[in-house]
């Protein structure tokens, strides 16, 4: 088997030569073919075990490019990477008449989609913009690079209907002009209603990006109590248009949020100008249960999730350094899954393995009890680590920088071949 294609197939590799010495199978063991001469049969070998284990990994690095670009509407635009984008893109209109700030950014959990809401009144009316765009890129050689590239984008708003502009008929009552409803230009949103969490964080959220808040226009209550509660209240990290707020809560209470007209106003030149309320019930404390996890073997940092049953949904995350009782609160009855990584580089999160580099992925494992949490009760689960202590790892990747296989030797001068053949190309133009 030999690995030849590092940006489309998965791989597992050892840091170490395994060596098979010959005392291992009989003497009549290998027949050589003389049709396949780089070929051996292996007949009636004598069975023998090899302590290896071999970790999979995607070794595929994909190109980084703009994906897309859109306006669906007047008012904003957005940019759609393909992956991960290390930088926000630098977006620059090309018209003279245009202010030094007229749009607001927001960008996806991702990093690959980001959105400009555009404010500037007489920039979103026009019909077509022509944006020069800077933003990072990988060549050939999947090298970082920043890229100038000029869009065009363009929106045709939807034609207004046609009045009806007849005149009536004989003894035909005329049409009574209906009054349309207050609208609220700047409504709110939020995840506080109905049976919540002790736990849960709460957000508000509006339809349009915020540039100011008056906090002191948001009240909350608890149903027992008039005097208001104090609470923090944050802007998100991502987005201009929603904002965390949480507090001390109490098991089996009602509370209320009282946002007040003139709390958010928006750089689209309106605010919210009706009172809305929201309300929830904290679920009661015998709603609830724990895990109680006893880990053993931590040589390291490692990081302990709590997944949810498929294993795919990862509901906490803790980091530990040595053996320690981790107590896992306010967990509704179901079953879960319990994950370690081997944090090898302590960033906190998983990291695949790179042939070239010789870095193996960082190893995970999964605790083969499967706990079942049950309400008012206290699940106790003991689980030791199987894998070698991080510091171990940490040599082990030592040892595989200096160790070099001929193959990965040969994709090493590959790259280098092709990069000289660049340069070469570069200076003769």
């Amino acid at each position: 088997l030999i690995f030849d294609d590092p940006n489309g197939e998965s791989i597992a590799f050892s840091d170490s030569l395994l060596q098979l010495d010959q005392k291992y199978f009989k003497t009549d063991s290998f027949v050589f073919r003389k049709k396949d001469r780089d070929s051996l049969l292996l007949y009636h070998a004598e069975p023998f075990g090899i302590d290896q284990v071999f970790f999979t990994f995607d070794n595929s690095k994909s190109n980084q490019y703009l994906k897309s670009s859109a306006r669906t509407d007047s008012i904003h635009f957005s940019l759609i990477f393909n992956r991960t984008s290390p930088e926000i893109p630098k977006v620059r209109i090309l018209d003279s008449l245009a202010p030094a700030k007229w749009f607001v950014m927001e960008r996806s959990a991702r990093s690959d989609t980001f959105v400009y809401w555009i404010y500037d009144q007489r920039i979103a009316k026009s019909r077509q913009l022509s944006l020069e765009v800077t933003y990072p890129e990988t060549d050939s050689l999947l090298r970082w690079v920043n890229t100038v590239d000029t869009l065009t984008l363009t929106h045709t708003p939807p034609k207004k209907p046609k009045e009806d502009v007849r005149r009536p008929r004989r003894n035909e009552e005329p049409v009574k002009a209906v009054k349309e409803p207050k609208v609220n230009p700047l409504p709110l949103t939020s995840n506080l209603n109905g049976s919540v969490d002790i736990d849960r964080l709460f957000y508000l959220e509006t339809v349009l990006p915020v540039d100011s808040v008056d906090v002191s226009r948001l009240h909350l209550r608890q149903d027992t109590l008039k005097k208001e509660i104090p609470f923090t209240f944050r802007r998100d990290s991502l987005s201009s248009r929603k904002f965390w707020f949480d507090w001390k809560k109490d098991f089996d209470r009602k509370y209320s949020l009282t946002v007040d007209s003139g709390a958010f106003f928006s750089p689209f030149g309106v605010h919210n100008d009706t009172i809305q309320v929201f309300q929830a019930s904290v679920k009661r404390v015998e709603d609830y249960g724990s895990i109680v996890l006893t880990l053993k073997g931590v040589g390291g940092d490692v990081v302990v999730q709590l997944l949810d049953a498929s294993g795919e949904a990862v509901l906490r995350n803790y980091k530990v350094s040595s053996d320690t009782l981790l107590n896992i609160p306010y967990l509704l009855k179901g079953v879960y899954v319990l994950k370690a990584v081997h944090d090898v580089n302590g960033d906190g999160v998983w990291n695949s393995g790179d042939y070239l580099s010789g870095l193996q992925p960082e190893r995970v494992e999964f605790c083969q009890i499967i706990p079942e949490v049950q309400e008012s009760f206290d699940t106790q689960v003991e689980w030791t680590l199987k894998r070698s202590p991080a510091n171990k790892e940490k040599e082990t990747h030592a040892l595989i920088q200096s160790v070099r296989s001929p193959v990965r030797e040969e994709l090493v001068k590959l790259k280098a071949a092709e990069e000289r053949k660049r340069r070469a190309a570069e200076e003769e133009e």
